[in-house]
């Protein structure tokens, strides 16, 4: 299985202000939102990622990181499977959002990714 490496995480505080000013694209797909856009900067990697799970929905920090762990794992499961969906020259930013307010399994988030990857590919193929 292919692990998160480091250039493939989103720290970068103006990519993700990017992201969340307004100016991004989205996708749904419960329990899961997708924010990415298209960015011109150089990166290892063809995607940059971050995750995030709501202080509201989960107050206790022990199930906010469980939920970011479990969605960590099924985004690895899948990742093979979203570079395959990238054009060579596409550099995308994406935050991942969880708004379910219950815990999810590591097999129904990676399904879940599995179907937003597919509407991902389909609006990136409209674009291009």
């Amino acid at each position: 299985m292919a692990r998160l490496l480091k250039s493939e995480r989103l720290k970068s505080r103006d990519r993700i202000q990017e992201i969340f000013s307004g100016n991004s694209e989205r996708v749904g797909k419960y329990p899961l939102l997708l924010f990415y856009t298209k960015s011109d900067e150089a990166s290892a990697s063809s995607f940059q990622v971050l995750f995030s799970v709501s202080k509201r929905n989960f107050p206790r920090a022990v199930d906010r990181n469980t939920m970011k762990r479990r969605m960590r794992e099924a985004f690895r499961a899948n990742k093979t499977a979203l570079n395959d969906l990238l054009p060579l020259n596409n550099q995308l930013a994406l935050a991942v959002i969880y708004t379910g307010k219950e815990l999810s399994s590591v097999d129904s988030l990676s399904n879940t990714f599995s179907k937003l990857y597919e509407i991902l590919a389909q609006r990136l193929s409209e674009i291009n």
